[in-house]
């Protein structure tokens, strides 16, 4: 791993939100020490001062943690992002598709519950592709912990499990 300064770190990381509005913030922590460039105390202080210096916003939806670059941080990324070595522009740019696919495939993977009379949850799970509906699942959940379970899961990896569940009904790949 690269012992890199706190400055670079902010650069990589403005880049990236740059490239990806709305990035979750465990998405962009999992990108960034991927990426080799810095390690997580690294990574959380650039973090932390891109926020208190107004340069990305951070939002929370669903319990959820996203950020977007403001137009400040707008205006200096533009002003440094020709000192960023072409090795790690090449990286950083290649983590972002992979966010935005991952992004993509979570807007594409939607939640829905409710709370029922009887004081249990009704989760709805809804996989589109293209905007045409391929996958649409109803459960009746006990507690609202397991609910958030369920929620978390769907939208991290929805792919795997419809196809998991469409499989264990088709009997495909039983042996």
């Amino acid at each position: 791993m690269e012992n890199i300064s706190i400055a670079t770190a902010k650069i990589q990381i403005l880049y990236l939100v740059s490239k990806v509005p709305n990035v979750g913030y465990h998405q962009l922590t999992d990108e960034c020490l991927s990426m080799l460039t810095m390690d997580f105390f690294t990574f959380s202080q650039a973090y932390n001062e891109l926020i208190s210096g107004n340069l990305m916003d951070k939002n929370i939806e669903d319990q959820e943690e996203s950020v977007s670059i403001t137009p400040g941080g707008e205006a200096i990324l533009n002003d440094v992002v020709n000192t960023i070595n072409n090795t790690i522009l090449l990286r950083l740019n290649k983590s972002a598709d992979k966010v935005k696919k991952d992004l993509e495939n979570k807007k594409q993977s939607l939640v829905k519950i409710s709370m029922l009379a009887n004081g249990k949850y009704m989760v709805n799970l809804t996989k589109q592709i293209d905007g045409n509906v391929i996958f649409d699942c109803s459960i009746e959940v006990n507690s609202k912990e397991r609910t958030e379970s369920i929620r978390r899961m769907w939208k991290q990896d929805s792919e795997r499990i419809y196809k998991q569940f469409i499989n264990s009904l088709s009997n495909e790949g039983a042996e």
